[in-house]
């Protein structure tokens, strides 16, 4: 019986991409299940798709872990919260429950508006200015004492990459890497 949960959307080109259904079978991979509760596809290879699920877990230590795995393909939760912030302890020292970014684009939500990441690039923390509204990644050894650093997944937003555009001009499809269908 699965006991806590959280409704996560997911938005952008999430069918051609196969994002969906990686999200649904992580989320059964790692033991949870899922309740998808609405979902609006695009009418046009424009037009983006919008899926609301609620993930569902037999404890929070795996909620929460489920979460952490689905969020890299764009997965937020739905009630979005201002991201967590603690001071780092000591130059040199990250505070513990530091986020470690990804490769991809990704927003930091502060005084209740989303702001983007500025140098993103994979494994480095984000330390964040909360009276000037920026957000950049920084390296372990760059961090100083009393930095501003977000801790956890809450109000971090990762956008995962969207389709490629295929066409040449006329319409035709089949540069490498493209989606053909």
């Amino acid at each position: 019986m699965m006991h806590d949960q959280e409704t996560v959307l997911l938005q952008g080109h999430i069918i051609d991409s196969l994002i969906l259904a990686k999200v649904l079978d992580t989320i059964l991979m790692m033991g949870g299940t899922f309740d998808l509760q609405d979902m609006q596809i695009g009418k046009t290879r424009e037009e983006p798709s919008r899926a609301r699920i609620v993930v569902q877990a037999s404890s929070a230590k795996l909620l929460s872990e489920i979460l952490h795995a689905i969020q890299p393909h764009g997965a937020s939760v739905e009630n979005e919260r201002d991201c967590r912030l603690a001071a780092a302890p000591a130059d040199g020292i990250f505070p513990d429950e530091f986020y470690a970014t990804t490769h991809l684009p990704t927003q930091v939500r502060v005084r209740d508006q989303w702001v983007e990441v500025e140098g993103i690039e994979m494994d480095l923390g984000i330390l964040v200015d909360p009276v000037r509204l920026t957000a950049r990644t920084v390296p372990m050894g760059e961090v100083k004492q009393g930095d501003q650093v977000v801790i956890g997944r809450e109000g971090v937003r990762v956008i995962p990459l969207q389709r490629q555009d295929c066409s040449d001009g006329r319409g035709e499809a089949g540069r490498s890497g493209c989606d053909r269908s």
